[in-house]
């Protein structure tokens, strides 16, 4: 729905800036003509805009989404980034648009934007009769109009409220369904310069259950996203989600408890550097007579010296051209990446009865502008002189006992023998020009 969201916002930013210059008679004529060039833009980036309906307050348009390439690139352009690819799979969708002019106090551009027909992918395919019969409910469903996104732009053209309509929904096919239901989406942000320069979410409920053997469930999910610069490469970005739940057949449950994401991204000198945060107070599975709980689990993650160009190349290559793609590898390679795990933790362990404290893992990995694809290719055992990491884990005493009592793990155990640190077990391991040393001793 994102995709499709865009959309909308690309046909509404221009149009509501002439708000407040416009004379009160002219303001309507004025915002009619920003539509219709957005339209027209649309339609030179891969869309047919077809115009259906009008009135002196509102107008209808279908938006056939009709030439992958160029759709891929304007996503792109927006920040989404999908390949051609990809985008093939969009050909063929239809997206209904109602546009309202001066619908409120608040909004001087409102729009329901909603999916009319499912894609080519769907519609053209050998279906069987039980496929058949799902594609049939699925059009049924687009017929009501149960996938919505209603947008209001205010008056001066720089910020937005809307929300997803709700979906209670249950496709039968024989014996078997699908329950699908969402509550309460809603979504506010901010525009600038006609692009995206906020947005913030909420959702009560998601819930997907097919055949009441598996569910899929998250619930009071919140998100927020904030342009830092002037590239689709600058942002902040959080998530956070009360709790989600999956569950399959009768034998495995998994929970989790306050799971919170912060992620970032920062381009400089032609670089990209991002990083993320991550933090879920407790998770919990049980699988038939076992219970295994993890709480306060703490994952963090930087990757630096991505090349902007080379990863907008990767993005628009077919992925059937090895040839290209290997020399975009090559170009990617070429300022030297650094991708590091300052913290990988989890600070209590129950597995059943057995109660312990957990462990703490950190690395840094590094690939020289050295690396050669090519050759890695013909021997995958080439990276190693190009490849610098380290990697610390240190596991307290009580979690260590446990492991080494699992068959996977005795075997190596036996040859690689950590140090005691103040009570604790570790392992320090080091790669460097091709040699590997664990605790200090040649491995290889």
């Amino acid at each position: 729905m994102k995709k499709i969201a865009i959309i909308g916002l690309l046909i509404a930013g221009a149009a509501t800036l002439y708000y407040v210059t416009a004379g009160s008679k002219q303001i309507t004529v004025q915002m009619k003509s920003q539509v219709k060039q957005q339209l027209a833009s649309l339609e030179k980036k891969g869309f047919v805009v077809q115009k259906k309906e009008s009135t002196p307050k509102s107008e209808h348009f279908i938006i056939d989404f009709n030439d992958p390439q160029k759709i891929a690139s304007l996503f792109q352009e927006k920040g989404i980034y999908i390949t051609p690819h990809d985008a093939k799979a969009l050909k063929g969708l239809k997206v209904g648009v109602d546009v309202s002019y001066l619908a409120d106090v608040y909004s001087a551009l409102s729009l329901d934007i909603y999916p009319i027909t499912l894609p080519d992918i769907f519609t053209t395919a050998t279906l069987n009769d039980k496929e058949q019969k799902a594609l049939t409910q699925f059009q049924e469903m687009l017929k009501r109009k149960v996938v919505l996104m209603h947008i209001d732009i205010n008056k001066l053209g720089n910020s937005f409220k809307g929300y997803m309509k709700d979906i209670d929904e249950t496709l039968k096919i024989e014996n078997k369904s699908l329950k699908i239901s969402m509550q309460a989406f809603h979504f506010h942000g901010a525009l600038k310069e006609k692009h995206l320069s906020s947005l913030e979410q909420t959702l009560k409920n998601f819930t997907l259950a097919p055949n009441n053997t598996f569910l899929f469930q998250l619930n009071n999910l919140k998100s927020s996203y904030a342009s830092t610069g002037t590239s689709p490469y600058d942002y902040n970005a959080n998530y956070h989600i009360d709790e989600a739940t999956i569950k399959a057949d009768k034998n495995f449950t998994l929970l989790m408890h306050n799971l919170s994401t912060d992620s970032s991204s920062h381009l400089a000198h032609g670089l990209v550097n991002v990083s993320l945060n991550t933090e879920i107070e407790t998770v919990q599975a049980s699988s038939n007579t076992k219970k295994t709980q993890l709480d306060t689990i703490i994952f963090k993650m930087t990757t630096d010296n991505l090349d902007m160009k080379a990863l907008q190349k990767l993005d628009t290559i077919d992925p059937n051209n090895q040839q290209a793609i290997q020399a975009v590898l090559q170009e990617l390679l070429s300022k030297g990446i650094q991708f590091a795990i300052p913290q990988f933790s989890v600070k209590k362990i129950a597995v059943d009865k057995q109660n312990m404290d957990g462990f703490t893992l950190k690395t840094l990995f590094s690939l020289k502008n050295t690396l050669n694809t090519q050759a890695l290719q013909q021997n995958p055992l080439a990276a190693l002189s190009a490849i610098d990491a380290t990697l610390n884990l240190t596991l307290s005493s009580s979690f260590f006992g446990f492991v080494a009592q699992q068959p996977q793990a005795m075997m190596a155990m036996m040859f690689l023998q950590p140090k005691d640190v103040n009570g604790d077990k570790v392992y320090d391991v080091e790669l460097k020009n091709g040699s590997l040393k664990v605790n200090g001793k040649p491995v290889m």
